[in-house]
C-alpha cells in the first residue's frame, strides 16, 4: 500500500524570504513556483471525513491527480497515511480508481455517485529538492481555502520523506525553527475545509483512539501520545487568540501526554524523556497561572476582587503568550513529536527494553493497573 509521510509545519508568511534565503544558501534547489487548484469531494452528510478518508483532484495547468488518503489516527506535524494517486482529465472524478483503493467507503452501492464537490483550495507551492541522498522534499505553500461563502488563509511547510527515514526529516526541521518562528501543523487542508463547512471553533478536545488488545506496547504508545500531543498542539491557536476553552484544553493534552509518559515510563525511559518531561512541566507551570484565575472567574467573585484578578489575568496571559510564541516552546513541541515517532527509547537493543516494546498492551495495562492499584 503506497504511502504519505511528511512534516507539516505552520510559518507567519512574513517569514518565508528568510526561510527561502537559508534553503538556498544550505543547497537546497528551488524548482519553479506554481498555481494549484485543488477541489475536494464528499457526500452530502461527510461520509468520507467520518472514515477518516479525503478525495481530491489538484490541477497545476498542465495536468490533474486524483489523489485519495486514509489515516486511522490524529496527529501533530507528523503525517503518515495511506495515499492513492490517479491521473484524471480536468476535475472528473476517477470512481472506479477510488473502488480499487479497497477502502470500505467507496465499496457500498451507490456511494461513488453521492460524492460532490464540497471545496476547494488554491494555493502557490514552491518546492525545493534538499541536499543529500536522501531524497527529501520541502514544499512552501501558501493559499486559501474557500468553502461556501468562508475562508480561510494558510501558509505551511512540508517535509516529505520518500523512504520512511525521519532521522532526517526532523532534523531540516530543527533547522528551520531556528531560522523562523513555526508551530507544528495540526491541519490539512482538507480538515480546514470541514471546519470552514462544519462552524467549528478551534477548540480540539480528546480524542479516543481505538487500541487492538493485541497490539504491541510501543505502537499502543504512540498511537496515545499521537493524540496527547495533537490535543496540545491544535488549541495553541485558540490560546493565543484567548478562548479560556483552548487554554483549558491545550492543558488536558498537556496532562494526558504525562499521564500517558507515566503508564509507559519503563518502555520509554532513556535520557531525552527526561528532558522532554522537563519542558512539558515549564509549559505546564506557563499556562497553570492563567487557567487558575479563569476558574476564580468563573465563581461570581465580589467586584472589587474580579476587577484585581482581571489585572492579574492580563500578566499572567501576557507571560503565557510569550511563553508559547518562544523559540523554546516551538523546540520542545517538534523535539516531542521526533521524541514520540523515532525517540532513542524505541533504539534500545537490550533484550529488557525490546520485550516491553513488543508485549501486548492488554497485558501491559494489567500489569501496570496491579502495581498501582497495590501502591494506592
Amino acid at each position: 500500500m503506497p504511502r504519505e509521510r511528511e512534516l507539516k509545519l505552520e510559518a507567519n508568511a512574513a517569514a518565508l524570504p528568510q526561510i527561502r534565503q537559508w534553503l538556498r544558501s544550505h543547497g537546497a534547489k528551488a524548482h519553479t513556483a506554481r498555481i494549484t487548484k485543488s477541489r475536494y469531494f464528499d457526500s452530502a452528510d461527510y461520509a468520507l471525513q467520518k472514515s477518516g478518508i479525503s478525495m481530491r483532484i489538484r490541477s497545476d495547468g498542465r495536468r490533474s491527480i486524483q489523489t485519495i488518503k486514509s489515516s486511522e489516527h490524529k496527529s501533530a506535524g507528523f503525517f503518515d497515511r495511506a495515499e492513492w494517486e490517479t491521473p484524471v482529465q480536468g476535475f472528473i472524478p476517477d470512481f472506479a480508481a477510488a473502488i480499487d483503493t479497497g477502502l470500505n467507503a467507496f465499496r457500498e452501492h451507490g456511494f461513488c455517485r453521492s460524492l460532490q464537490p464540497i471545496f476547494c483550495v488554491e494555493a502557490r507551492r514552491a518546492a525545493f529538492d534538499l541536499p543529500g541522498k536522501s531524497g527529501i522534499v520541502l514544499m512552501i505553500d501558501r493559499g486559501t481555502v474557500f468553502a461556501d461563502e468562508h475562508r480561510d488563509e494558510f501558509c505551511e511547510i512540508e517535509i516529505e520523506t520518500p523512504d520512511g527515514r525521519l532521522d532526517e526529516l526532523f532534523r531540516m526541521a530543527r533547522h528551520l525553527v531556528r531560522v523562523a518562528p513555526l508551530r507544528l501543523g495540526t491541519t490539512t487542508k482538507s480538515g480546514r475545509g470541514y471546519r470552514l463547512l462544519q462552524h467549528e471553533d478551534g477548540v480540539v478536545h480528546a480524542g479516543k483512539p481505538a487500541l487492538p488488545p493485541d497490539i504491541c506496547s510501543e505502537d499502543a504508545f504512540c498511537i496515545i501520545a499521537r493524540d496527547c500531543l495533537h490535543q496540545l498542539a491544535a488549541n495553541l491557536p485558540a490560546t493565543v487568540e484567548d478562548v479560556p476553552e483552548g487554554l483549558h484544553q491545550m492543558r488536558v493534552g498537556l496532562r494526558r501526554l504525562r499521564a500517558c509518559m507515566s503508564l509507559f515510563s519503563e518502555l520509554v525511559e532513556c535520557r531525552e524523556t527526561a528532558r522532554i518531561k522537563r519542558g512539558l512541566k515549564w509549559l505546564g507551570q506557563s499556562l497553570g497561572r492563567v487557567r487558575d484565575i479563569d476558574v476564580l472567574l468563573e465563581r461570581g467573585l465580589p467586584p472589587e476582587l474580579s476587577r484585581r484578578l482581571e489585572a492579574e489575568r492580563r500578566r499572567a496571559r501576557k507571560a503565557a503568550t510569550s511563553a508559547l510564541g518562544s523559540a523554546r516552546s516551538s523546540r520542545l513541541m517538534l523535539d516531542t513529536l521526533a521524541w514520540i515517532e523515532c525517540g532513542p527509547w524505541m533504539k534500545n537493543a537490550k533484550k529488557l527494553a525490546r520485550a516491553r516494546r513488543e508485549q501486548p498492551v492488554a497485558k501491559h495495562a494489567s500489569q501496570e493497573l496491579a502495581r498501582r492499584y497495590a501502591r494506592l
